[in-house]
């Protein structure tokens, strides 16, 4: 699983209940613009609804270093979306 971060289809859930088509792909554009090691703990805990502490079993890191990952992809998708 390491290193393979797929997104999920347009016709996932997590788009299913997005309105608005714009934002919907913004969001999608975004998520594919983070670097890997942001990506993929975004898609696992926001998108396959992992807790942290899953995460970090299937990655191999410490819970702090999901955290971490978490709250920085999550700041570069704000800022993304921002521009």
């Amino acid at each position: 699983m390491r290193n393979e971060t797929e997104l999920p289809a347009e016709d996932s859930p997590l788009f299913a209940y997005q309105p608005d088509t714009e934002l919907r792909n913004d969001l999608a554009a975004a998520i594919h613009s983070l670097p890997d090691k942001y990506r993929t703990v975004i898609v696992l805990r926001d998108i396959r609804e992992l807790s942290i502490e899953e995460i970090a079993i299937e990655l191999g890191f410490s819970r702090a270093a999901v955290k971490s990952r978490i709250h920085r992809g999550r700041r570069m998708i704000r800022e993304y979306l921002d521009d």
